[in-house]
């Protein structure tokens, strides 16, 4: 009798009236008037008016409803006045019409207005029965809707006004339950407080309850199931239970967004090589996109369901995509008023800035984010960034922190906030959160960049410290199957060269040109290599100083005529590096040869002609030949710029 309105003929026993719920007319007067003149029971007007609504026609829900509760209706009639049930469950059934449209409605006005209305309904239900479970579940469900309306009291934060209505609701469900102790409307409103009070074992056995008392409940109770083993970090549990959903109900977009996330989220076991593994990352991204789009096309509506949009916008960025992933991101923002929605949407925005280097505009997406969300901890690492990009370190410190409080194993955030701290000059921070990395992770998963910011930190106390942590960071290069890079070589030639072991020195020296594409520099020391587009490459990059530390571990070891030699060749490509012009004439002067080296220090001034260092060295020239007056000349040059330079 699903698809019938069985209206029972007023005074007989057993004789009804059929109304096919399928063909009902555009005009519901016809109908209404026949449940009047039969006296039918309010649950028939109700039946008729949710049958409209399932239909979605809701000119003809309201019209019923309007009718069925109006002053000339059945409501308020004799006859019905001892249904309290059914007078309850039309009431009951407009407020929660109500609360549904406050929920959806973006204009604030028009929200508080049907707010107010639904819980006018609810007050006039209580006046016929204060002990319907179903009216405090009605109310419950007003303060949960109301956790997504913008902040009204700027006193109390937007965290605090979703805590508050969250007791709130979960008051309201608890005392439906006190009515009816198996109200399972009532037990899933306290199993969503719960969930999102992160009360998720909670949550997941109050679900547990309603399955035991209707294994044949709507699919969404189990789609609570997966998210509670979601939340408690058992995807594999998470991953049967939206299965199960999707046997039920194939296009459930929840369950197919829950599924795709544990896709992407899978990680290949540590066991087999790295190219299995990135085979395997690939093999899940493709499932999940299908899943995605499954979800995308189920629907006409779901093609404006931010969830899905957010989802592929997500999946854009990580194709680099960044045009298409802003598009969607966006519309997602556009098509919902949910702020935890919101707030994803802006991420996404901030990230496709990020990624095309407007930081300015991806600084502005990520603080929408966290304004809309504050506990959302992913938009704090991107605040972090962006801070990091403006030299702002304390700024960027303070985001980073949060994030490590929720998630003090977090190793990716614990690197980042090691770097900040470095550059912020808090160098002891640095090293407690670089130190704390390698003493809790395997090393073998300790990326390169961890060993060399430890080393830079080490090498001005610990040079043999640094140089050990250096050699880490090359094993770890190395173990990905990388290239070392030439400027991590040519540090740790230069610390060899420090602790006084020159044949390391010379062979990590060696190294570090190689990884530029030149060879060694033969006894006449000349570089191969350096002409053509790969040597023009290098030498625009560091491979001059790599060429220039080489050229003055050759002037320890006493190879004069080959530090020379690398001294002229790097002038040839770049004249102005100073200190190529100072050795070349330090090394005149060590000679005697006094008018080489006051040429030498002159083509330096002739390039900065504020260089103190060269102005110092030739006024030592005219000291050595005595003519003081020229000395004092030089010597003044340099204090007039830089009246505190102790050497001058």
């Amino acid at each position: 009798m699903s698809g019938i309105l069985a209206v029972p003929i007023h005074g007989t026993e057993d004789e009804i009236l059929e109304l096919p719920k399928e063909s009902l007319p555009d005009d519901p007067n016809e109908i209404m008037q026949i449940l009047a003149n039969e006296l039918a029971p309010l649950k028939l007007w109700l039946e008729l008016a949710v049958s409209y609504y399932q239909q979605r026609r809701m000119e003809q829900f309201s019209m019923v409803m309007e009718t069925s509760t109006g002053e000339d209706g059945p409501f308020y009639q004799d006859y019905y006045k001892t249904d309290k049930e059914g007078r309850i469950a039309l009431l009951n059934c407009l407020a929660a019409y109500n609360t549904q449209i406050a929920a959806r409605s973006k204009n604030k006005q028009k929200k508080d207005q049907h707010f107010q209305i639904a819980n006018e309904h609810y007050q006039n239900s209580d006046k016929i029965d204060t002990n319907m479970a179903l009216t405090w579940v009605g109310k419950g469900l007003i303060f949960m809707a109301k956790m997504s309306m913008p902040q009204r009291n700027r006193v109390m934060g937007r965290s605090d006004q979703v805590t508050e209505h969250l007791t709130q609701a979960g008051s309201m469900f608890n005392n439906a339950l006190e009515c009816d102790a198996t109200c399972i409307p009532a037990l899933l409103g306290l199993a969503a407080v719960r969930f999102n009070n992160r009360q998720f074992t909670q949550a997941l056995g109050l679900y547990k309850q309603v399955l035991e008392l209707n294994a044949a409940c709507p699919p969404e109770v189990r789609l609570g199931i997966a998210h509670c083993f979601a939340a408690l970090k058992q995807p594999q549990k998470a991953k049967k239970a939206f299965q199960r959903v999707l046997s039920l109900a194939p296009d459930n977009v929840d369950a197919l967004m829950g599924l795709a996330i544990i896709e992407m989220n899978t990680d290949p076991p540590d066991d087999v090589s790295v190219e299995d593994k990135d085979k395997a990352r690939e093999q899940c991204v493709a499932s999940a996109l299908k899943l995605i789009e499954r979800a995308y096309n189920a629907s006409p509506d779901n093609k404006n369901n931010a969830m899905v949009l957010n989802h592929l916008a997500n999946h854009f960025i990580m194709r680099n995509e960044l045009d298409k992933a802003y598009t969607l991101a966006f519309l997602a923002y556009q098509n919902t008023e949910v702020k935890k929605m919101r707030a994803e949407s802006c991420f996404h925005i901030a990230r496709t800035h990020h990624m095309k280097g407007q930081f300015e505009q991806a600084h502005k997406y990520y603080e929408y984010a966290t304004l809309y969300w504050p506990e959302y901890l992913l938009p704090q690492i991107g605040l972090g960034q962006t801070f990091m990009h403006q030299h702002k370190w304390s700024e960027a410190i303070a985001c980073l922190d949060k994030v490590l409080k929720v998630h003090p194993a977090s190793y990716e955030v614990r690197k980042m906030l090691g770097c900040v701290c470095a550059r912020s000059g808090d160098l002891a921070k640095a090293k407690e959160h670089l130190k704390k990395i390698t003493e809790t992770e395997q090393e073998k998963r300790i990326d390169e960049e961890v060993w060399v910011e430890l080393g830079i930190l080490h090498e001005a106390e610990s040079p043999a410290h640094a140089l050990k942590l250096y050699h880490k960071a090359r094993e770890a290069v190395k173990r990905r199957g990388g290239q070392v890079p030439a400027e991590l070589l040519n540090n740790m030639a230069a610390l060899y060269q420090r602790l006084a072991q020159p044949k390391a020195a010379l062979q990590f020296y060696h190294k570090a040109l190689a990884a530029y594409g030149l060879s060694p520099p033969n006894e006449a020391g000349e570089v191969a290599g350096l002409s053509g587009e790969q040597g023009e490459t290098a030498m625009k990059s560091n491979a001059v100083t790599v060429l220039y530390n080489l050229g003055r571990l050759h002037e320890q070891l006493h190879h004069l005529a080959v530090a020379a030699a690398l001294y002229r060749t790097i002038l040839k490509d770049r004249p102005n590096y100073l200190d190529a012009y100072v050795r070349l004439g330090q090394m005149a002067e060590q000679r005697g040869a006094v008018r080489e080296a006051s040429g030498w220090y002159c083509e330096a001034l002739s390039v900065q002609p504020h260089h103190a260092d060269a102005w110092t060295l030739l006024a030592r020239l005219h000291l050595q030949q005595g003519d003081l007056a020229q000395a004092q000349k030089r010597l003044d040059k340099v204090l007039s710029r830089t009246p505190g330079d102790a050497y001058a």
